[in-house]
């Protein structure tokens, strides 16, 4: 078993991550060591400081698939998700210092629907933090385009906003399409 496990605990070694093995049965787990919390604030820091570096790698990426992939980008999809804080609230103290969450919103959607004998359904969901919305390649199931929003920010005002980014950031992408699906909560027609 450790034949097979060799080459991930030199890469281990290699970079001074401790680590551990543990036999369930006959497999044998690599359990390593997760970092503390403050390494990943200090990471997503460093991140944040080069986001502008990070588009730039993400639309090259997309350039590339592009050439790879013909059809690429021909049937689209957008949608969002939630993305809780892992703050709890809103703090009155508003200053960044690295403690407290201060850009996330409280937000709610409702699903509604109709069972099979005919009654109504409601299904509300709450959460304090952002929205991840998405633009995907729907055959590939690859992203095409993103954002990180606020939880309250409107899915459709948010959906134009990044489509006219594609258009700008990917126009192939933007004259390859052919279907762009999503659901109602980018509907404008109303």
């Amino acid at each position: 078993m450790l034949k097979k496990l060799a080459p991930v605990l030199e890469l281990f070694k290699k970079h001074n991550i401790p680590y551990d093995i543990v036999y369930t049965g006959y497999v044998g787990k690599i359990i390593y060591q997760v970092p503390p919390p403050w390494v990943y604030t200090r990471f997503f820091k460093t991140l944040m400081a080069h986001e502008t570096m990070i588009d730039g790698l993400f639309n090259r990426l997309v350039k590339e698939l592009t050439e790879i992939l013909q059809d690429f980008g021909k049937h689209l999809a957008i949608d969002s998700k939630a993305v809780p804080s892992f703050a709890k609230h809103k703090n009155k103290k508003k200053t960044a210092d690295g403690r407290r969450d201060i850009d996330a919103e409280y937000a709610k959607k409702e699903y509604r629907g109709v069972r099979k004998d005919g009654s109504a359904w409601v299904k509300i969901v709450k959460w304090f933090g952002y929205k991840l919305h998405l633009v995907v390649d729907a055959t590939y199931e690859l992203p095409v385009g993103y954002s990180v929003t606020k939880a309250a920010e409107s899915d459709v005002i948010e959906g134009h906003r990044m489509l006219k980014q594609l258009a700008e950031n990917q126009p192939e992408i933007m004259e390859k399409a052919e279907t762009l699906a999503a659901d109602k909560a980018y509907d404008d027609t109303n």
